[in-house]
């Protein structure tokens, strides 16, 4: 067991992880997370320059939009910058001899990748954009946690409670799973490991997308049948509909997910230099 896993040794390869992710990632971080400062900025700025005066017009899209782009950057970049460099013959050579074993560093990348560092994401993106709604909020408008809130209360409304999506847990899923796909990129390809994992996602989701297709079109009789019959109990029979949908998307994503960390488990166990 203890050449499987070891709780001192994991600790210090967790360690490790971390002390590299604040060296190698703390100033992209910050430049993510001051996203709603930026745009901000910016757009008064010019507003300023061309008008004479605060622009008011974007209202509460300043969260929304910085959000966003800054989540999407952080996607992007943390996977690459932080364990990039081990498909490197210095440094992956240096990072294979560390005293921990394969599922020890597996671990160890997972909880950095899918739990540790969106943590420290959200958090300090969230500091800043509910200061910036605190002190500007004539100009900036409200926090993403407000507008959130506000546009699924609305959503509840206008769908009378019958179409209750579980927006919470399907983000947090589809986060883990795009941080996922960009640290197996970042580990699978030796050179432009983003822009070669974009492309990958591109042509899976084309042919996914093409057999999902053909699969609706292959039932598409049963499926109208089914909401043809119930007709007489349509809030029943939408409320039992969400609630599949939700069940599906959620497993979908688990099983991604799982196909996810199995390749991750199998790259790491299997890099050599």
């Amino acid at each position: 067991m203890n050449n499987i896993f070891d709780i001192k040794r994991f600790g210090n390869c967790l360690l490790y992880d971390l002390k590299r992710a604040y060296g190698h990632y703390s100033l992209s971080m910050l430049i993510c997370v001051m996203m709603p400062v930026v745009m901000f900025a910016v757009i008064q700025i010019f507003s300023l320059l061309f008008f004479g005066e605060f622009n008011h017009g974007v209202e509460n899209g300043y969260a929304v939009i910085a959000g966003v782009a800054s989540l999407t950057a952080f996607i992007i970049t943390f996977p690459s910058k932080v364990y990039g460099q081990v498909t490197e013959k210095r440094y992956g050579s240096s990072w294979l001899m560390l005293p921990a074993s394969g599922f020890e560093k597996f671990l160890s990348m997972i909880l950095m990748v899918a739990v540790i560092a969106p943590a420290v994401f959200a958090g300090l993106f969230l500091t800043v954009d509910g200061i910036m709604s605190l002190l500007f909020n004539s100009y900036y408008g409200n926090s993403i946690i407000y507008s959130c809130s506000a546009l699924y209360g609305e959503f509840i409304r206008n769908t009378s409670g019958l179409v209750d999506i579980h927006f919470g847990s399907l983000f947090y899923l589809a986060l883990v799973e795009y941080m996922l796909i960009f640290t197996l990129g970042a580990i699978w390809f030796k050179t432009s490991k983003a822009a070669k994992t974009i492309i990958a996602i591109f042509i899976l989701s084309s042919i996914l997308s093409t057999l999902g297709f053909a699969f609706v079109g292959a039932n598409f009789t049963g499926l109208r049948e089914f909401f043809m019959s119930a007709d007489n109990d349509i809030p029943y029979t939408v409320g039992k509909t969400i609630d599949v949908a939700n069940l599906m998307i959620s497993l979908k994503m688990f099983v991604e997910n799982a196909i996810l960390l199995c390749c991750i488990y199998f790259r790491i166990k299997t890099l050599k230099h």
